[in-house]
């Protein structure tokens, strides 16, 4: 996690948390049989998370930099697929939640360090959104 000294630079660990929670809620939504409740959550989920990386590539480039310098290629990327023993909707939605906590976190720890408003908004929608879908996972 960075320290957020650097607005582009916190901006980007969100970004790299969002690629990693796009590639979870890819594999929860191909690997595991749930309820249509769940899997309408999961396609939202999933919805959310390509714009909100979309949204952040363009602020990037808005901003004179290329999201890719600091993110890891495909290879190196560390893998957070969801772990095997995966059985149950309520293990979906705990690993998807830890996910979301994490994001959550990068997301705060990005705001904090914003001085430009464009930035600002953008981290603060995903915020936004990051949270409803945290009450949408929780418990039923």
């Amino acid at each position: 996690m960075t320290d957020g000294s650097d607005p582009l630079v916190a901006l980007n660990a969100v970004l790299d948390e969002i690629i990693d929670l796009v590639r979870e809620v890819k594999g929860a939504r191909w690997r595991f049989g749930a309820s249509a409740s769940l899997h309408a959550e999961l396609d939202s989920l999933f919805d959310d998370a390509r714009r909100w990386a979309r949204d952040l590539i363009e602020l990037d480039e808005d901003h004179g930099r290329s999201p890719l310098e600091s993110m890891p290629t495909a290879s190196a990327r560390q893998s957070r697929d969801l772990r095997p023993d995966i059985s149950t909707e309520d293990d979906v939605r705990r690993e998807l939640d830890d996910a979301l906590g994490r994001l959550d976190q990068h997301v705060a720890i990005a705001i904090a360090s914003q001085v430009d408003e464009d930035l600002s908004e953008a981290l603060g929608a995903i915020e936004d959104g990051v949270r409803r879908h945290r009450r949408s996972l929780g418990p039923r």
